[in-house]
């Protein structure tokens, strides 16, 4: 269990420790919050603040090659990609370091990330004012410890969606269940090739949730795809798929439930540690 209950933060793993970030103390201060996962859970969380004025109300953030990567939500002096390294041991503060600017047209909340081989994908989310999803994906080139600081497009959502669950793997990305148009919950299970340039192929459905996720968070691993649950079904559950092939699912098996259903879910992978979620508001 985390030390305090979270709003509107983001979760990732980088070897085998935990990072949280996106989140403020009761005086509006922004920090991260971090600490090792062991096959015992969360041990010995630590709190670093960050610089002033770096808050991100609907955060998504992805961990690659010793940085966080945190991608902002909406218009502002935060809109964007930005980046704190994650030395050890952990240092006094953690610095955010802007990386690349996100247009307008760009700028939205609930956003899901995933990294494959070097390559940031910032899948759907909801523009701000915009009464719908997005169904657009933006890519960024990784080199070396950070961005190229380009930002292009690439195959679009076959649907318009924000807190869908996202996970890539063996060449592919899976983007699962969450918010479409309408406010409706998604229990599609859509996959792209990854090609050589980081580009992604056509979508193409593959099997679908057995009910309808309003969030979800995704992870692959070890030959299968595991999806939490966030509103929209009760009990809530954790489901898992096996990929029989890349962009090829079988059918999905329900490994647990649980209460009380989150808007916000982000699902992380420590070696030393067994799978576990981060939930972010009841």
């Amino acid at each position: 269990m985390l030390p305090q209950a979270l709003e509107g933060g983001c979760a990732t793993v980088w070897r085998d420790r935990l990072y949280v970030a996106g989140a403020v103390d009761t005086l509006g201060r922004p920090f991260v919050m971090q600490g090792p996962l062991t096959s015992d859970g969360l041990e010995a969380v630590i709190y670093r603040y960050t610089n002033p004025g770096f808050t991100y109300p609907s955060p998504a953030c992805e961990a690659w090659n010793g940085y966080v990567h945190v991608v902002g939500e909406y218009a502002g002096p935060n809109a964007g990609v930005a980046r704190f390294a994650v030395p050890e041991p952990p240092p006094i503060n953690y610095i955010y370091e802007p990386i690349a600017p996100l247009s307008p047209a760009l700028q939205r909340s609930g956003t899901r990330l995933a990294v494959w081989k070097g390559r940031l994908y910032i899948v759907g989310g909801l523009p701000d004012g915009a009464p719908e999803p997005d169904d657009r994906i933006s890519m960024m080139t990784l080199e070396g410890p950070g961005f190229d600081g380009g930002v292009g497009s690439t195959t679009s959502l076959p649907e318009p969606l924000y807190h869908a669950g996202v996970a890539a793997h063996a060449d592919t990305l899976y983007v699962v269940g969450g918010i479409t148009v309408g406010s409706r919950a998604s229990v599609h299970t859509w996959a792209a090739p990854i090609n050589a340039d980081g580009s992604l192929g056509a979508f193409g459905a593959t099997r679908q949730l057995p009910r309808s996720s309003r969030t979800a968070a995704a992870i692959a691993r070890d030959g299968f795809l595991y999806v939490v649950e966030g509103k929209g079904s009760t009990p809530f559950g954790v489901w898992a798929a096996p990929i029989l092939a890349p962009g090829q699912l079988g059918e999905w098996r329900l490994m647990a439930s649980y209460s009380p259903g989150r808007t916000g879910v982000w699902w992380l992978k420590a070696k030393a540690a067994s799978s576990s979620w981060v939930g972010t508001r009841a």
